[in-house]
C-alpha cells in the first residue's frame, strides 16, 4: 500500500506545482533547470552499482545475524560514494561554465546556468550518501519505510517549493532544495537505518573483501545504470544543446506526467517476477502465463494512454496553457501514443529476469537502449521536438521484435499465437481510438469536469472492449475471463480475511 501511494503521491504533487513553476520561471528558466537536472543526474553514476550490491548482501548478512558483513558492506559503500562522487563533484563545479555553455541560451543566461551547476552538483552529492544509507531499509524489507521517507520528502519540498516562489526566488533557490532534501533524507535514513540495524556503522572503511563483493555483483548494475541514464536524459540533452531551453521544457513536463502512468503499468508487470521465477521448467505454464500477461499489460496501457493521447491537448491546455500546449502537444500525443502499445513489453523482461537471465536482460537493455541513443541523434537535430517522438515508435518495433523472439525461441511458441495476443488489442483500440476523436471534436467545450469526465468514459469504454472482445473469441479459456476469476477469488478472500 505504502508503495503505491508513494509512486502516485509525488505524481499529485507535480501535476499542482508544474503550472505554478512555468508562470513564475516562463519556459526558458523552468526548461534551463530541467536541463541541468538532467547533466546533474550523472552524479547518479557514481555509486558504480553498489546500491543493488548494498540490497543483496545487506540482506544475506542481517538474514544470518552476521553484523560484520553488514559493517563490510556499508563502510564499503559509503568509501565509493564519498570518493567517486567527491571526485565528480569537483570536476563539475570547476567546469560549470563549459558545461554550462555547451547549451544553446542566450548569453544572459549563462551565469545562472553556472551557479545552478554547481548548486545542484552539491545536492547530487549529497543524494550519493542518503541513496546508498537509504538501501538498508529494501535491503530489510522495509519498503514501508522508504515508501515513507520519500513521502515526507516529496512533501516538505513541494511545500519549500512553493514558499521560495510565492517569495520571489528563482532558480537558484530550486536548485538549493536539492541538497537541502537530500540532507534531510540522510539525516532521517541514518536515524531509521540505526532503529533497524542496532550496532550498524554508517562510517566509509576500506575493507578488500567488501570491495570484491560489492564490485562482484555491481558491474550489471552500473552497466544498467549507464544504459538508464541514456534512455532517460538523451532527449533532453540533445535538445538542449542543438535548439535551446525552451525545448526542453516542452518535452519534459507533459513526459513527466506520462512517466507516472508508465511506471503503474511496470509496477502491475512486477509481480510477475516471482511467478516466471517459481513455474521453474514448467513450459507450458511458462507460455501461457506469458501470453496472458502480455495480453493484459498490453490492454492496461491501451486503456491508460489511448484515452490521454486523444484528450492530451485539452489536458495541457488546462494545465499549463493554450501557449504550452501548442507547442507541446504533437510530441506528447507521439509519446502517449507509443506507451500505449509497450505495455506487453513487461511480459519479456520479467521473463528474463524469473529465469534467471539477467545477463541476456542486459544485453537487450543495451542493445536496444544504444539503438536508441544513435536514432535520436538524427532524428532530434533534423525534426526537434517531434523528434523525440519519432525516436520512441522506432524502439517500440525493437520491442516487438524481442517479444516475438522470446516467445519463439526460448518458449517454443508459434508466431501467430502471440500475434493474436498483442494483435487483437491494438486493432480494438485503434477502432475506439479513432470513435473517441470523433467524439472528442464533435464536443467544442474544454474544461476540466468535461475533459476528466471524457477520459473516464473513454478508459471504461476501452477497458470493456477489449475484455468482451477477448471473452467472445476465447470464452473461459482466454486470458480476460481467466484474470476475472482470479481477481474475484483474491477480492472475496480478503473479504473473508477481513471478516473473520
Amino acid at each position: 500500500m505504502w508503495n503505491v501511494v508513494a509512486m502516485l503521491w509525488p505524481a499529485v504533487l507535480t501535476f499542482l506545482l508544474t503550472p505554478l513553476l512555468i508562470g513564475r520561471l516562463h519556459e526558458d528558466r523552468y526548461g534551463l533547470y530541467l536541463l541541468l537536472f538532467s547533466v546533474s543526474a550523472l552524479f547518479g553514476l557514481a555509486s558504480l552499482g553498489v546500491g543493488d550490491a548494498t540490497v543483496r548482501y545487506v540482506s544475506r548478512y542481517q538474514a544470518s545475524q552476521d553484523l560484520r558483513g553488514v559493517n563490510r558492506i556499508m563502510g564499503t559503500a559509503l568509501l565509493i560514494c564519498v570518493t567517486t562522487s567527491s571526485l565528480m563533484a569537483v570536476v563539475m563545479i570547476t567546469f560549470a561554465p563549459q558545461v554550462a555553455g555547451s547549451f544553446k541560451m542566450d548569453a544572459g543566461l549563462l551565469p545562472l546556468a553556472t551557479d545552478v551547476l554547481r548548486i545542484l552538483s552539491v545536492g547530487f552529492w549529497l543524494s550519493a550518501f542518503s541513496d546508498a544509507v537509504l538501501c538498508v531499509a529494501t535491503a530489510v524489507e522495509r519498503y514501508d519505510i522508504a515508501g515513507k521517507v520519500n513521502l515526507v520528502i516529496a512533501t516538505v519540498n513541494a511545500a519549500l517549493t512553493v514558499l521560495l516562489l510565492e517569495s520571489g526566488y528563482g532558480v537558484r533557490a530550486l536548485a538549493g532544495l536539492t541538497a537541502i532534501r537530500a540532507l534531510l533524507v540522510l539525516c532521517i535514513a541514518g536515524y531509521v537505518v540505526r532503529r533497524l540495524i542496532p550496532g550498524i556503522r554508517l562510517v566509509p572503511v576500506w575493507d578488500t573483501r567488501g570491495v570484491k563483493e560489492v564490485f562482484g555483483f555491481g558491474f550489471f548494475s552500473f552497466v544498467n545504470q549507464i544504459i538508464c541514464m541514456l534512455a532517460m536524459h538523451i532527449d533532453r540533452l540533445l535538445l538542449g544543446w542543438a535548439f535551446g531551453v525552451r525545448e526542453v521544457a516542452y518535452l519534459t513536463v507533459p513526459r513527466q506526467l506520462l512517466e507516472r502512468g508508465e511506471s503503474a503499468v511496470g509496477s502491475a508487470g512486477s509481480v510477475l517476477f516471482p511467478r516466471f521465477s517459481a513455474l521453474g521448467d514448467d513450459a507450458e505454464a511458462l507460455r501461457r502465463l506469458y501470453r496472458d500477461s502480455a495480453w493484459a499489460l498490453l490492454c492496461l496501457s491501451l486503456v491508460i494512454f489511448v484515452p490521454t493521447t486523444v484528450l492530451m491537448p485539452d489536458l495541457l491546455t488546462l494545465w499549463v496553457g493554450a501557449e504550452f500546449a501548442k507547442e507541446a502537444a504533437f510530441t506528447a500525443q507521439l509519446i502517449a501514443a507509443c506507451l500505449a502499445t509497450r505495455g506487453c513489453f513487461g511480459a519479456y523482461f520479467e521473463l528474463l529476469k524469473g529465469t534467471g537471465r539477467i545477463r541476456s536482460l542486459t544485453a537487450l537493455f543495451a542493445g536496444t537502449t544504444l539503438i536508441g541513443v544513435f536514432i535520436a541523434i538524427p532524428l532530434l537535430l533534423h525534426f526537434g521536438l517531434n523528434g523525440a517522438g519519432y525516436r520512441v515508435w522506432v524502439l517500440a518495433w525493437t520491442g516487438y521484435v524481442i517479444l516475438a523472439v522470446v516467445w519463439r525461441k526460448l518458449l517454443a511458441g508459434t508466431f501467430s499465437d502471440i500475434f493474436v495476443a498483442v494483435g487483437e488489442p491494438l486493432a480494438v483500440a485503434l477502432v475506439l481510438a479513432v470513435a473517441m476523436v470523433w467524439l472528442r471534436g464533435v464536443i467544442h467545450t474544454i474544461s476540466w469536469p468535461v475533459t476528466i469526465g471524457l477520459w473516464g468514459v473513454f478508459c471504461g469504454v476501452l477497458a470493456a472492449g477489449l475484455g468482451l472482445m477477448n471473452a467472445w473469441r476465447y470464452g473461459s479459456t482466454g486470458p480476460a475471463l481467466r484474470l476475472a476469476g482470479t481477481l474475484k477469488v483474491r477480492f472475496l478472500g480478503r473479504k473473508a480475511g477481513h471478516r473473520g
